[in-house]
């Protein structure tokens, strides 16, 4: 019975009679999280995007990560003495790089504000550019 199922002939028959005898179709394709997502897990706008930008940082940072693994292993057909990596090293590699711009980044605007003393004032835990009291319209921070 099982095998005279499987012959392509009786299986595109029985789906075509189940289908036709069927009083409603569903059309679409169903979702795992509603469309208001917001109402669900009764959080505001801001806390929703920024839970958008996370995973959205976090998507790239696996993705430039899988695309160290391929160009890693890719650059060994060229060069023979380069060790196999797996995508929990390209893992290291990538946050590794990551850490080394961030403190790159952080000498930057350090040595931008020892060029320019004075420049920024503190206000509160940040710092602003102060305001000029000869300009008419000001900035709003």
């Amino acid at each position: 019975m099982l095998r005279s199922l499987l012959q392509p002939k009786l299986l595109l028959t029985v789906i075509a009679t189940a289908m036709l005898l069927s009083p409603t179709c569903m059309a679409g394709m169903p979702s795992p999280l509603p469309d208001d997502i917001t109402t669900y897990l009764s959080v505001g706008d801001e806390p929703l995007q920024r839970l958008q930008v996370i995973s959205f940082f976090v998507v790239v940072f696996l993705l430039s990560a899988l695309a160290v693994k391929f160009l890693w292993n890719g650059l060994r057909s060229e060069f023979s003495s380069l060790p196999r990596i797996t995508y929990g090293k390209a893992l290291l590699v990538t946050f590794g790089w990551g850490l080394l711009f961030c403190i790159v980044l952080v000498m930057i605007s350090g040595a931008r504000e020892l060029m320019t003393p004075g420049a920024w004032e503190k206000n509160g835990s940040t710092y602003q550019l102060p305001s000029d009291p000869n300009e008419e319209n000001p900035v709003a921070p």
